[in-house]
Formats: structure tokens, C-alpha cells, sequence
């Protein structure tokens, strides 16, 4: 009543598809046949689509709310949609990070905005950018996570191109008692999947100084380098804005947020 009729999105319900035009969904091999799974959990779940109906969609996303000549949602609908306001990283003044459904991240230094669907036999990514009002919608009928990746990572470039991403900002100069602060072990504070919950709890991050520089570092990967931004801001050296935050909250804890990471300080 509210998304799906003043968007006329004609090919798009909760309902299961009727008829043949759901196409057969695969295994990560290609070749044992999934059965369609209909999810029960709404909310997160069992919208069935169409090509067109994503076109429809994407170019609302894209001008903020409007169709055509017509406005469907208002713009701050949209933005309140893009952008994170719960997460303590949000609240400390993180603005990228994850909306309602509609999370960020960068390519070559340009934002892009979007979501991704994952389920038996089927995967799919849809993301815009306003850096020259462009997106798209991608769909593979098997679970090859590697293949849609690698699909999604050449049609962002080919968007990109000739596009002049924004500077990064300046290196911060952190102060000594606040490195100090910092760092440390950190064990993870939360996690998506309760099934792992004892791997999860064991898993560690930590925040290392070598020649004044800071890292993060978790065993079995390589050290990704933290460039401040403010005193609780940070970027890693690819990207052009904060990515990072690395704060306490208001009980003095401190946590460290990074898209999906969420850990807190264990020990000096």
C-alpha cells in the first residue's frame, strides 16, 4: 500500500511467484537445482521482483524520492533511509555506515548507496551513486558469491569512470595520551549470526603503533593501516573520508566500528 502501489511496481509482492517466471536457482556449483525457499520473515525477506520493477526503483532512489515529474516520498524519507543514526559510531558523528536497509561504500573514492540479497540459489546487489546519477541491478541464479562480486566490482568502474573523486582529508595529528588510549585488544562487542556465537567471542582485533603509526591487526590478516581524522574519525589509507571510529561510550567503554565490526576494548 505504501511502496509498491505509488511506485506501480506491477511485478513486485510478498506473495510466492506464480507461474513460470522464476527462473531456476542453483548451488554454488551450478549445477544442483535449490528449490525456491519462500521466506515467512517479511520484514527482511520474500519480496519477489522483477528486472523492470528494480529499474523503477533505482531511479526513484536516485532522485531522492522522485518518478518522473512526480514526487512518491519526500527527500528527507530518502535520506533518513540512507544514513545510520543508532550505532554509537553514528552518534559520534559517523555518517557512513548503515541506513535503514541501504548501507554505503566506496569505489575508486566515489560513494555508492545500496543493498544486497542473499539467499539459496540466488544472490543478487542493487546500488546507486549520485556522483552522476547512475546504478544498477544485478542477479545471478546460483550461490557464487566470488562470480557477483566480481560482476559488481567491474560495472561500479565502468560507472566511475571519469569521475574526479573528492579529496581526503587531512591526517589528524593524535596526541600521545590519546594513541595510548587506543590502543590495545579489543574483543567483538556483536554479531549477526547467533549460530557462531562462541567463534565470534574468541575472535579479537587489536590496535598496534608501529613507527607512530596506527594499525589494526587480527590473526590470519595482513595489518591494514588507520589514518585519524579527528580524535575518534578515522580512514584507511584507500578511502577519501571516515570510515572508521574508534570512541567510548558514555560509560567511558571504548569501541571500535567499522561497517559490520562492532568490538570493544578488552586490555591495555
Amino acid at each position: 500500500e505504501l511502496i509498491f502501489k505509488p511506485l506501480a511496481l506491477k511485478d513486485t509482492s510478498v506473495l510466492p511467484p506464480i507461474g513460470d517466471r522464476l527462473p531456476t536457482g542453483y548451488d554454488s556449483d551450478g549445477v544442483t537445482v535449490i528449490p525456491y525457499w519462500h521466506q515467512i520473515f517479511r520484514p527482511f525477506a520474500a519480496i519477489n521482483t522483477s528486472l523492470q520493477d528494480m529499474g523503477t526503483f533505482l531511479r526513484m532512489m536516485i532522485r531522492r524520492g522522485r518518478l518522473g515529474d512526480r514526487r512518491v516520498f519526500a527527500a528527507q524519507t530518502i535520506e533518513r533511509v540512507e544514513s545510520p543514526t543508532t550505532t554509537l559510531a553514528a552518534r559520534r558523528g559517523l555518517a557512513y555506515g548503515y541506513g535503514l536497509g541501504n548501507y554505503w561504500w566506496l569505489r575508486q573514492g566515489i560513494v555508492f548507496h545500496g543493498h544486497g540479497g542473499d539467499a539459496d540459489g540466488y544472490l543478487s546487489k542493487m546500488a546507486y551513486t549520485r556522483a552522476n546519477d547512475s546504478g544498477y541491478f544485478l542477479v545471478i541464479t546460483a550461490f557464487q558469491n566470488t562470480t557477483l562480486g566480481a560482476m559488481q566490482a567491474a560495472v561500479e568502474r565502468y560507472l566511475v569512470q571519469g569521475l574526479t573523486a573528492e579529496k581526503a582529508p587531512p591526517v589528524y595529528a593524535l596526541s600521545e595520551v590519546r594513541k595510548r588510549q587506543i590502543l590495545g585488544r579489543y574483543g567483538r562487542a556483536s554479531w549477526r549470526f547467533p549460530g557462531r556465537r562462541d567463534e565470534r567471542r574468541r575472535e579479537t582485533l587489536e590496535i598496534i603503533a608501529i613507527d607512530g603509526q596506527l594499525y589494526t591487526w587480527r590473526d590470519g590478516r595482513e595489518r591494514q593501516q588507520l589514518l585519524p581524522v579527528s580524535d575518534s574519525l578515522f580512514r584507511r589509507p584507500r578511502d577519501n573520508r571516515a570510515t572508521v571510529f574508534v570512541g567510548s561510550d558514555t560509560g567511558g567503554e571504548i569501541y571500535f566500528q567499522e561497517d559490520s565490526d562492532n568490538f570493544f576494548k578488552i586490555d591495555p
